[in-house]
């Protein structure tokens, strides 16, 4: 079995997290190792798709008193409060670079047999439960692009989303997608970028202020359920299932967090959060 780095960040800023993910694309770049990161958000933090509108904020008048950034991949945007967030960067050497949609099914059956398996939650895919031929194989699946010091390409037309479709994430729903009664409680988006490709996702937990009309796992089953534990359960899931040894790996290097700090910067900026 291969090795991989595994991450269990301490709660952070909407873009700090997003600073983090970027120079974890850039390590890979240059390492060649995949990386398993977990993650929370500190303050609660709304996160808009790359080509949804800053305007677009007004339909959604809860959560307007929490800060907001702008993902590099496509979907709805997403509150983060009450939630587990994963990203996973593979290098374009390796061998799941290739196989994005078999790379996002297995993370999600990752979760499918934790949830099962341990804490007696039947969790569904969306699309094995619905009319698949209606239905977006996965919500943000992006197609390629650089990785420049500077926004994605705008051309890339691939991470259009419907403007027919609902402002949040949690309301969309595409065939990999994972619900519990009824309701979606994991969707994940890619982006390939220059020489390494990013999938993350978000587990909701709990029902959020910033966003009461979204149920989390936890008010759907009655269980308590901690992010950790469960982030050392699906990180466990996901090894087996891809076969990478993700160990935990501290990434305390200068240079990688002098571009944390270069990324913080540029995602908390106006030019990048406003360009649409």
């Amino acid at each position: 079995m291969e090795t991989g780095r595994l991450i269990n960040s301490a709660p952070a800023t909407g873009a700090t997290n997003m600073a983090i993910d970027q120079a974890l694309l850039e390590l890979a770049e240059t390492e060649g190792t995949a990386t398993l990161r977990f993650y929370q958000w500190q303050p609660a933090t709304l996160s808009l798709g790359y080509f949804q509108s800053a305007a677009d904020r007004e339909a959604h008048p809860a959560s307007h008193g929490i800060d907001w950034v702008r993902r590099t991949t496509g979907g709805g945007a997403i509150v983060h409060d009450h939630e587990l967030t994963y990203s996973l960067v593979v290098p374009q050497q390796h061998r799941w670079s290739t196989k994005n949609e078999l790379l996002y099914d297995a993370v999600h059956e990752a979760l499918i047999g934790v949830l099962q398996q341990d804490f007696g939650i039947r969790a569904d895919r969306y699309g094995d439960i619905a009319n698949q031929s209606q239905l977006p194989k996965h919500c943000g699946l992006t197609g390629e692009s650089a990785l420049p010091d500077s926004p994605p390409n705008a051309g890339d037309t691939s991470l259009v989303a419907s403007p027919r479709e609902p402002f949040l994430c949690f309301q969309r729903r595409s065939a990999g997608d994972l619900v519990f009664q009824g309701f979606k409680i994991l969707g994940s988006a890619q982006r390939r970028f220059r020489k390494s490709l990013l999938q993350h996702g978000s587990l909701l937990l709990r029902q959020s202020r910033f966003a009461a009309e979204l149920p989390g796992l936890a008010d759907l089953c009655g269980l308590s359920l901690l992010p950790d534990d469960i982030a050392n359960r699906w990180g466990q899931s996901i090894s087996n299932a891809l076969s990478i040894d993700f160990s935990v790996a501290a990434t305390d290097s200068s240079s990688f967090w002098q571009r944390v700090a270069h990324w913080t910067e540029f995602h908390q900026s106006d030019t990048w959060r406003n360009k649409r």
